[in-house]
């Protein structure tokens, strides 16, 4: 007994399906503008035959919500200006701590090896050289 793939792109119109008697559901693979939304297995009863209104209400149950997240990333990329290339993304961080000056430089050295080595310029660098001179 096995499952029927069935590949769809979520917007289009869905496939209706006619499963073989060996077959005892689907395997949704869904895509939204050729970008992977999700995967779904459906059991359906051996030889049974999903029609388009079937499929899309069963489409529309499964992936709705991860289309919703994808269009609403798409939106927000295309609003967001580019970032330059070569600067690395700005990020500010509340480190709420008192009296470990030691913690405090173990914790900021570790951020600064994932931004690759560039050390923390500006307020930032600022605020805990006067609180924690070294």
């Amino acid at each position: 007994m096995g499952l029927r793939r069935v590949e769809v792109e979520l917007g289009e119109p869905p496939p209706a399906v006619q499963l073989g008697p060996e077959e005892m559901g689907v395997g949704v693979i869904a895509r939204w503008r050729g970008r992977l939304t999700g995967f779904a297995l459906v059991p359906f009863p051996a030889g049974a035959r999903i029609d388009q209104p079937t499929m899309a209400a069963l489409l529309d149950a499964r992936f709705a919500g991860a289309v919703l997240k994808q269009r609403a990333q798409a939106e927000l990329e295309a609003r967001t200006p580019p970032a330059e290339p070569d600067s690395p993304p700005r990020l500010s961080i509340a480190i709420c701590t008192k009296d470990r000056p030691a913690r405090l430089a173990r914790l900021l050295d570790s951020l600064a090896a994932v931004r690759g080595g560039v050390p923390f310029a500006g307020r930032g660098q600022r605020a805990v050289g006067r609180r924690h001179p070294a």
